[in-house]
C-alpha cells in the first residue's frame, strides 16, 4: 500500500494555530506517512509510548554525511520533538516519514 498522505497546518502571521497538549495523528508505521514540504515545514513527533521510538525522514539525495534516503531521529518515551523538514531539493516536495510504531503521533506545520 502507498504511504498515508497527511496535510500540514498552515501557520500565518495573522492567525494562531493550535498545538494540542497531545498533538498529532497516529503514524502509519506499516506504510509510512507523507507530508507536503515547501522547505519551511515543521514536523512534530509525539511519542506516547513508555519506551523510545524512531522516526525516519526520507531524503531524495545524500546530505549532511548521511546516505539517502534516511535521517533517523530517536524520540524518547513520552516526549515530543520537533524537526524542520529541509529544502525540497533534498527532502522532496512531498516528504515520506516512517515511524517505528503507531504510538508515535505526527503533525506538520507549514510556515
Amino acid at each position: 500500500m502507498p504511504a498515508t498522505a497527511r496535510t500540514a497546518t498552515q501557520v500565518t502571521h495573522t492567525a494562531l494555530s493550535t498545538l494540542l497538549a497531545d498533538p498529532g495523528t497516529a503514524a502509519d508505521n506499516v506504510n509510512g506517512d507523507t507530508f507536503p514540504n515547501g522547505g519551511n515545514t515543521l514536523l512534530v513527533m509525539n511519542n506516547t509510548a513508555g519506551s523510545s521510538g524512531t522516526v525516519v525522514i526520507s531524503t531524495t539525495v545524500s546530505t549532511d554525511g548521511l546516505t539517502a534516503p534516511t535521517r533517523t531521529h530517536t524520540i524518547p518515551a513520552n516526549s515530543i520533538r520537533v524537526a524542520k523538514l529541509g529544502p525540497p531539493a533534498i527532502y522532496g516536495s512531498t516528504t515520506t516519514v516512517t515511524a517505528s510504531a503507531s504510538t508515535i503521533k505526527l503533525q506538520a506545520f507549514a510556515l
